[in-house]
């Protein structure tokens, strides 16, 4: 398409971009590529710039099949002891185990700081508006294959769905799991209601570690979630967990490869 001008792309032109990025077996990237498109053109609408979207009436091209993994608890138990031995980094080994505890992105958990943490008052001391909530730069896209054959292949975003269905299982409320989701409501009601629910995320992610815990180790004395994510947090020297993976690293600390072999 070179460099042309906003007024003077068609809607062929969109189509032919989407249809370039799907022949070269990138289907899920043509559509979020049309996602930013449509946000681009729609402002050009809006600032008068345009006086219409050549992504109007533009399809998304290829179809997305909406995952519903969510490990069991012996795939639960597996991952967690296969991680002590697993090859990869250490921090890698401790970013996947706090998804499973705190049900956090992936990008939130790898852009957390040890200094960012007030264990007093949960986990993240950040307000919502400047917590990470994309990919961080270079992160690759993890899948990890099967476990010693007999666990199914899995992505870390399946632990964040893993969370939310375990803690709906132990009777947690819906609400309860959107708010530690991280979910950002858009409804009239949010627009008035601003409490933080910090009360009710305590109360569920400590009734999850518990659970977690004993899935683990059996009916060990289980552990409230901030003494668990302290202690995987507080284990490496100080830095960001995700560092040298968004392929820059503050202490020159080696590049993270999260493969699970």
């Amino acid at each position: 398409m070179g460099r042309p001008k906003a007024k003077d792309i068609s809607r062929r032109d969109v189509v032919t971009l989407l249809n370039a990025i799907v022949d070269r077996n990138a289907p899920i990237q043509a559509n979020r590529t049309l996602t930013i498109l449509r946000r681009m053109f729609r402002f050009a609408v809006g600032q008068a710039i345009l006086d219409i979207s050549p992504c109007d009436q533009v399809e998304r091209p290829s179809a997305e099949n909406e995952r519903n993994r969510a490990l069991g608890e012996d795939e639960i138990r597996l991952l967690w002891r296969a991680l002590e031995t697993a090859s990869m980094e250490p921090n890698a080994r401790r970013i996947l185990r706090l998804m499973l505890v705190t049900g956090q992105r992936k990008g939130e958990v790898m852009g957390l700081h040890v200094q960012e943490v007030d264990f007093d008052n949960l986990f993240d001391a950040r307000p919502a508006s400047k917590r990470p909530r994309r990919r961080i730069a270079g992160d690759p896209k993890v899948k990890a294959p099967p476990l010693a054959g007999i666990m199914g292949r899995f992505t870390p975003h399946d632990l964040r769905r893993t969370v939310a269905t375990r803690m709906r299982e132990l009777g947690i409320s819906r609400g309860d799991v959107k708010m530690i989701l991280n979910h950002v409501e858009t409804d009239v009601t949010a627009r008035y209601d601003r409490y933080d629910g910090l009360a009710e995320k305590r109360r569920a992610l400590d009734l999850w570690a518990k659970h977690l815990m004993q899935i683990i180790d059996g009916e060990a004395p289980a552990e409230n979630v901030v003494e668990l994510a302290r202690r995987l947090i507080t284990c490496p020297p100080p830095g960001r967990l995700g560092s040298g993976v968004s392929g820059s690293s503050p202490n020159n600390t080696p590049p993270i490869n999260i493969n699970i072999k």
